[in-house]
């Protein structure tokens, strides 16, 4: 009689237990912001553009090895790891365009959308999709109010951007847009 009594009983509490550690990592993990490295692409000359060319320019892949994990280690003290993180997701990215002058520069896009995948999650996740105003300018900054939720993307080491643009304006020469994300850890 008394094993029955005691074998529920234990289960309770161990489930108590564990349900109370995960509240003990949230209060103390407190959470961080990561800058992921840049990622730089080639923006070839377009001399194509609205009416003539109407759609998006070959969407461009790149790929980059990531370690969250040890990320996370390093910024705890090894306290904490990747098991005890629920949630990452963009908090800023900023996209600056290199060589670029009065002609050729964000003015001639009409919009930017980047997607997210990994070598453990290949769905793709839109992270931003921006639209740049009818102006000159060689910078825009982000911030990720409604970003896709991305902790399934990064317990693996390898993440790809799958990087698109519309071109509102042809270019005439060649640029280089270097796009920075921080995401935050929670």
């Amino acid at each position: 009689m008394k094993k029955i009594v005691w074998t529920p009983l234990l289960a309770m509490l161990v489930v108590a237990g564990a349900l109370s550690c995960k509240k003990v990592v949230k209060a103390v993990f407190p959470g961080l912001d990561v800058k992921l490295s840049e990622v730089r692409i080639e923006v070839p000359v377009n001399p194509f553009a609205p009416p003539l060319f109407s759609g998006e320019l070959p969407t461009v892949r790149i790929s980059q090895a990531f370690n969250l994990d040890s990320l996370i280690k390093a910024n705890t003290l090894n306290q904490f790891g990747v098991g005890d993180v629920t949630s990452v997701k963009i908090k800023e990215m900023t996209i600056n365009l290199e060589n670029t002058n009065q002609n050729n520069n964000l003015k001639n896009f009409e919009y930017l959308k980047i997607g997210f995948s990994s070598n453990t999650n290949k769905k793709i996740a839109e992270i931003v999709t921006y639209n740049f105003p009818d102006v000159n300018a060689t910078s825009a900054n982000i911030i990720g109010t409604n970003s896709s939720e991305l902790v399934s993307y990064l317990n693996g080491r390898e993440l790809y951007y799958d990087v698109t643009i519309k071109p509102r304006y042809p270019t005439s020469q060649m640029m280089i847009a270097v796009i920075k994300a921080v995401v935050s850890v929670k």
